[in-house]
């Protein structure tokens, strides 16, 4: 495995466990406003750098872009299975970040980690 696509994989399960344990302290109140927003950011750039993982370490292929990284998502063979979860991540996080307002319930935070970003992981992890 190449080293670039090492430190990706790093990132991301950084990141991954980050909002797990978030979402640990969370959910029994220990967290005050509880940050389900911030979940939600880390969560996408989780889910980025698997991706980018990916990208460089199949195709040789890297972005900036979240558009470029996100159609690479959907017309990839290896990465399409996980489109759905990706793109709800990307706006979920996108969101969170930009939305003045945008609040995202404490289900939600939860399925964005547990499902949403799980499923990228092993969509990824069994591509390489």
């Amino acid at each position: 495995m190449d080293q670039r696509t090492g430190e990706h994989l790093d990132i991301a399960a950084r990141n991954q466990k980050l909002a797990r344990d978030l979402l640990a302290l969370a959910a029994p109140g220990a967290l005050q406003p509880p940050p389900y927003e911030w979940i939600a950011v880390i969560a996408f750039y989780s889910a980025l750098h698997y991706v980018d993982a990916y990208l460089w370490e199949i195709l040789q292929r890297e972005t900036r872009s979240h558009p470029r990284r996100a159609a690479w998502v959907r017309q990839d063979r290896g990465l399409n299975p996980c489109t759905g979860e990706y793109h709800r991540l990307w706006n979920a996080g996108g969101s969170a970040r930009y939305d003045r307002g945008f609040s995202v319930p404490a289900f939600e935070a939860d399925e964005l980690v547990n499902v949403d970003l799980a499923t990228v992981e092993r969509v990824v992890r069994a591509a390489l």
